[in-house]
C-alpha cells in the first residue's frame, strides 16, 4: 500500500526545481488535478522560447486544463497537443498549454504558491 502525503504541493516537491516564472501555473495546475511532467519560463538560455507547461491526457484534457488556468486568472496564450518524431514514428501525444511570457510571475514565497494552489483548487464550479 502506497502513503499519500495530504500536504499540497509546493515547488520544492520536485525532482528538478520548478523554474520560478512558471511554478505558479504548473502548482495551479496539478491542484485541479493535471498530470503536468515538463515546464519551463521560457526566454533566453531556457528549453522553450514561452512559459509553457506540458502535461499527460486524453482529448478532452487540454480542454479542462485550459478552464482551470482561465479559472484560475493564468495568462494562457495557447492551448496545443503535440507529437514528437522518434525513429520515425510519432509518439505521444501530450498538451501544452503557452502562456504569455509578458504576464510571467515573479517568484513567490513557496506559502503563497501553495495558498494560491489551494485558492484554485477551491474555486466554484463555472467561476
Amino acid at each position: 500500500m502506497v502513503a499519500i502525503d495530504p500536504r499540497p504541493l509546493t515547488a520544492d516537491d520536485f525532482d528538478s526545481p520548478l523554474d520560478p516564472g512558471i511554478a505558479h501555473a504548473v502548482l495551479t495546475l496539478q491542484a485541479a488535478g493535471v498530470e503536468t511532467f515538463e515546464s519551463c519560463e521560457g526566454g533566453q538560455g531556457h528549453a522553450y522560447p514561452e512559459p509553457t507547461v506540458r502535461f499527460h491526457g486524453q482529448q478532452g484534457e487540454g480542454f479542462r486544463a485550459f478552464a482551470h488556468a482561465q479559472a484560475a486568472g493564468l495568462p494562457v496564450r495557447e492551448l496545443r497537443r503535440g507529437w514528437m518524431i522518434v525513429d520515425g514514428e510519432p509518439a505521444g501525444p501530450w498538451w501544452e498549454l503557452v502562456f504569455h511570457p509578458t504576464t510571467v510571475q515573479p517568484q513567490l514565497p513557496t506559502e503563497s504558491i501553495e495558498a494560491r494552489a489551494l485558492a484554485t483548487e477551491r474555486l466554484p464550479a463555472g467561476a
